[in-house]
């Protein structure tokens, strides 16, 4: 079997690859894509979006051979801020189609080899920012590339003869910012509340995107360099800080995430068949990985959304039907989420949103919506959603699936912390410490729901902080 589907020509490949260079000239070498881009700040000395745009319109070739195509992680912020609204990710997902097909796996290779320097859970990293399903690259070259990782990367053991470090949360940020300071020398425990490590990446990711497999070897191997991990042990309950300060750890970082979801709202959100987007996307890749009843509902317009909706109709939905309240130009979810959601079959509706659940002894059978129609802009600067009076209608379904949003869960923190927007904590930017002396965080709790570069770069600054504050006090 071929490691990617075949382009059907080479006519073909040659089509695709002068359309994206002829897009690439567009290019202003205004620099705000390299500027916006976490994958700089990450590997400043290997990746720089406008230097590959410019690259691409000289030499198309040694750009598809070079390792530089396999940096970016798709999170749309350099299409944000350009001001010729230039599609890099999109562009990027199809270079990556043309490199493979051309080149094999080499470019990408090197790629790794130098990303597994820097971050210690590698093959997560990268299966879910390059997103190889959009690509249709075998499971098996992830796994293969794994497999070689563990085979020629040094075990290594850290000295922790340094103070004690409390971890709370083993997500992305809290994996990073662990390994960080321990080979920096000091006794890492991580506290995770679910039975498994890896936060989101456990959790949140669908397993045909990310082997639940793959992201608890990769997280032996950190525990194997000697970061405690301790799982069913919830921050607040469980372990207080009050008692990790008794306990004599000299700084805490808190990593726990954004896993408190928004609710509509309305009743019938206990219905059996309503589910958090969370809570459905875990049922799918712990339990049975398969959808109890024929359709799916899915409320919202983000990333998240596209993603329980894609799953769904992945994991046995015979339809799945995602609802927005405003237009597709309004719509948060990156635009190449939005097209691998509609490849898998999802129907989107706009301007229609909920307004009741129903059902029969508690169990969800009809949800009841509205047409609504876009009013004056709101505090966002997008136009407001204005209910359509006496639109009402019902939608038959067997699931429902609220996907608005998610917070952090502000009943594990201590009462002193400072929070602001959405219940995320309120940091120095500079050092990632909290209100509390001694206290910071990192990655989405922080941030609110945002990308794994950007988890790994406050845990960065995070174990850098922490490193300073225990030298300084």
């Amino acid at each position: 079997m071929s490691e990617i589907s075949e382009i059907s020509t080479r006519e073909e490949t040659d089509i695709i690859l002068d359309e994206i260079v002829s897009q690439a000239y567009h290019c202003m070498e205004c620099g705000r894509c390299t500027g916006s881009c976490p994958m700089v700040e990450l590997f400043p000395n290997d990746f720089h979006p406008h230097h590959l745009l410019s690259d691409l319109t000289k030499d198309p070739e040694k750009v598809l051979k070079g390792p530089e195509l396999w940096y970016c992680a798709s999170c749309y912020k350099c299409n944000a801020r350009c001001p010729q609204a230039l599609e890099y990710p999109y562009f990027i997902m199809q270079l990556r189609r043309l490199a493979v097909k051309k080149n094999g796996m080499v470019p990408l290779r090197k790629a790794f080899n130098r990303i597994r320097t820097e971050i210690p859970f590698p093959v997560s990293f990268l299966s879910v920012c390059i997103h190889p399903e959009r690509i249709n690259m075998e499971p098996s070259i992830l796994e293969k590339l794994f497999r070689d990782h563990q085979s020629s990367k040094k075990k290594v053991k850290f000295r922790t003869t340094g103070p004690k470090i409390g971890v709370v949360g083993s997500g992305p940020a809290g994996l990073m910012g662990a390994y960080e300071l321990g080979k920096k020398g000091y006794q890492v425990t991580i506290f995770e509340s679910h039975s498994d490590p890896g936060g989101m990446f456990t959790v949140a990711i669908p397993e045909y995107r990310l082997p639940l497999k793959i992201v608890l070897d990769e997280i032996n191997q950190i525990r194997d360099s000697g970061i405690e991990i301790r799982t069913n042990t919830k921050f607040g309950r469980d372990i207080t800080l009050d008692q990790m300060l008794k306990d004599n750890y000299r700084a805490i970082l808190l990593a726990s995430g954004a896993h408190a979801c928004k609710e509509l709202g309305i009743k019938g959100e206990d219905f059996q068949g309503v589910y958090t987007t969370l809570e459905f996307l875990a049922a799918l890749k712990f339990k049975n990985k398969k959808v109890t009843g024929k359709t799916v509902v899915v409320i919202g317009g983000g990333n998240t959304a596209m993603d329980a909706a894609a799953a769904a109709m992945r994991y046995g939905a015979k339809e799945a039907t995602l609802l927005y309240r405003r237009t597709r130009e309004e719509m948060p979810a990156d635009m190449n989420e939005i097209r691998e959601a509609e490849k898998e079959g999802v129907q989107i509706r706009f301007l229609e949103a909920p307004v009741g659940i129903h059902g029969v002894k508690s169990k969800l059978s009809q949800l009841e919506c509205m047409k609504m129609q876009l009013g004056e802009p709101d505090l966002t600067g997008r136009r407001k959603p204005v209910p359509v009076e006496g639109s009402n209608f019902i939608l038959e379904t067997d699931n429902l699936v609220i996907a608005i949003g998610e917070k952090p869960q502000t009943e594990s923190f201590p009462a002193k912390i400072a929070t602001g927007k959405d219940d995320t904590i309120l940091v120095n930017p500079m050092t990632m410490e909290t209100s509390i002396p001694g206290v910071f965080a990192a990655g989405d709790n922080v941030l609110g729901p945002a990308t794994v570069p950007d988890a790994i770069i406050g845990a960065r600054r995070a174990a850098s902080g922490i490193e300073n504050y225990i030298k300084t006090s």
